[in-house]
């Protein structure tokens, strides 16, 4: 895509639509509701101008390459050769042109946030006092936390089945902070007296959760569960639970993909039950917490529950029955 593009626009358009041809991978594919992240590779040298800005508040961090950037905005210039991590906020709907020249091609994550998103995510963070919040430009921002959020949110592309609730989690994370460091909302945010779910609330979230481990859960539907906004709940549950809804799910399936396949499940079958996207998704996740494959398990191989690499989830009074008390892989009755 070399060139100027973007020219005669008249409405702002999408992030995606901007960078079409120049995408490594992206959230397009995925259920994401309200925000997205693009890998971008982009030419040596080229230029976008666009009269009407972007439909969503973006966030562009250069993630490698040597590049000399330009942008114009407002009619102010900025000019400066990104470090690897620093970022550019470019809110949503405002003008704007740049250009770049690098002796390879540059490699960043554009990360973008609806309007809607932030302003629901303002609303919840105080308590119903903001509903829309103004968002302000900056150019080669050095900001660690956008960082690793980028890199959270896009390797949640190459983890399907849970990327929903994970990439859920990080947008909410970095919605609030783009909103402490470059929007209008100020403390005091809501969630600094967050509580606990209740014994009954979370009793009844559970067994939501896994009554429904081979569906595609979202913090919308379990937040609906438990009559709570999504960053209301997310921050809930981890205080009762003592990990992230996202972390939580990911366990109960594999809890439950041990127990079929050491029942003697085919591991296709296993995978497409318990929520992976397929047996090679299965695989790599029971590698990565127990160090064991599919037919290790199914053949006998018992399974430490010191292995894990996070705790395994506290499973509702009537699974823990289902499951006919269980111990041989050492996870917790």
């Amino acid at each position: 895509m070399r060139g100027v593009h973007g020219m005669g626009q008249s409405s702002p358009q999408h992030p995606l639509d901007v960078m079409e041809s120049e995408i490594q991978a992206s959230s397009a594919s995925h259920a994401w509701r309200g925000f997205g992240i693009a890998i971008r590779k982009n030419q040596r040298r080229d230029s976008v101008e666009m009269a009407a800005g972007h439909s969503a508040h973006l966030v562009v961090v250069h993630a490698a390459g040597n590049e000399q950037a330009e942008q114009h905005r407002g009619g102010v210039s900025h000019r400066g050769r990104p470090a690897v991590g620093q970022c550019n906020v470019l809110p949503a709907e405002q003008g704007l042109s740049w250009a770049w020249r690098s002796t390879t091609r540059p490699r960043s994550l554009h990360l973008w946030l609806d309007p809607d998103f932030l302003n629901d995510v303002a609303d919840d963070i105080t308590g119903g006092r903001r509903t829309s919040v103004e968002v302000r430009h900056a150019f080669d921002e050095s900001d660690a936390e956008i960082w690793l959020l980028s890199c959270a949110m896009s390797a949640c592309l190459t983890e399907p089945g849970w990327s929903t609730l994970r990439a859920e989690t990080v947008a909410f994370r970095a919605a609030t902070h783009l909103m402490h460091r470059y929007g209008d909302v100020r403390g005091p945010f809501r969630h600094a007296g967050t509580r606990a779910l209740d014994a009954a609330t979370t009793r009844r979230v559970l067994e939501f959760i896994h009554d429904q481990l081979g569906a595609r859960l979202g913090l919308l539907e379990l937040a609906g569960v438990a009559g709570l906004s999504r960053g209301h709940f997310a921050r809930a549950f981890r205080l009762a639970t003592g990990m992230p809804p996202h972390r939580y799910v990911l366990a109960a399936r594999l809890e439950q993909a041990i127990a079929r396949l050491q029942a003697g499940a085919a591991p296709i079958a296993v995978a497409s039950e318990v929520g992976f996207a397929d047996q090679a998704h299965l695989t790599r996740w029971l590698r990565r917490a127990f160090g064991r494959t599919p037919r290790e398990i199914t053949r006998g191989g018992i399974v430490n529950g010191r292995s894990w690499r996070f705790p395994p989830p506290a499973w509702p009074a009537k699974h823990e029955r289902a499951r006919g008390r269980r111990t041989s892989h050492g996870s917790p009755g």
